[in-house]
């Protein structure tokens, strides 16, 4: 696989994905009162801010895959497989939209303002399935066909990312749900018998400098006061 062809297929499935998401958005914002998915569960995980930047590791972890995998045709059934989780996804999002009633939240620290970040730029009507979670494992499932130690690791950092959904008021237990049985059924669908080549494990430092630069970024924009909380404007009220 050429370096091209990698940054080519890379570009596309990120570029879909946050297309996708976002367009869905604008038909979704007043279509539908949205509906609430609450269990038990979520009554039990309180909110925790300091869980945020394991929710942002999300962003992330997607890029683990074009940082694992040397086979042309896993990485194709990678992009493939990012179409068809938000093919599934955006209908159910326009025709039965889920929200999570999102309180305000104070901005006294990093934390706080890594969550208000999220809260303006995070469509509260894209609740089920949980993309965080779908993209989150479906990377997983793809880097284990090929590493299986590094797969195993980035499940378990699936499961932190999954937890961290609840744990921030982003999503509700059944949307993570939906995600990893999206996620697994993308696998059953797209990598059974499949493996490939693996790159060189020092691939991995890309995506752990460009987390590392995200979270320097906003963490620079909330000390020097670059971007205030006012300047950014919520997608939707904190509830319905």
């Amino acid at each position: 696989m050429t370096r091209s062809e990698r940054l080519g297929w890379t570009t596309a499935a990120v570029i879909f994905g946050v297309a996708a998401y976002h367009l869905t958005t604008l038909v979704t914002f007043d279509l539908a009162e949205p509906r609430l998915l609450p269990i038990g569960l979520d009554d039990a995980v309180p909110l925790d801010t300091r869980w945020l930047p394991i929710y942002l590791a999300m962003y992330a972890q997607a890029l683990t895959v074009p940082c694992a995998v040397d086979d042309l045709c896993l990485l194709k059934r990678w992009a493939l497989g990012m179409v068809l989780m938000y093919a599934v996804a955006v209908p159910i999002w326009v025709l039965v939209p889920v929200t999570v009633p999102r309180d305000p939240v104070p901005v006294v620290d990093y934390f706080s303002y890594l969550l208000a970040l999220f809260r303006a730029f995070d469509p509260p009507s894209n609740c089920l399935p949980s993309m965080h979670v779908a993209v989150s494992f479906w990377a997983a499932h793809v880097v284990w066909r090929v590493d299986r130690p590094v797969g195993t690791a980035l499940f378990g950092l699936g499961a932190l990312i999954w937890y961290s959904t609840m744990a921030t008021d982003q999503h509700w237990f059944v949307d993570g749900l939906a995600g990893f049985v999206l996620a697994a059924g993308m696998a059953g669908l797209l990598l059974r018998g499949q493996g490939g080549a693996r790159l060189p494990r020092v691939w991995h430092l890309f995506w752990m400098a460009a987390l590392a630069t995200l979270s320097a970024g906003i963490w620079a924009m909330w000390h020097f006061g670059l971007v205030t909380p006012d300047q950014l404007p919520p997608l939707a009220p904190p509830m319905l």
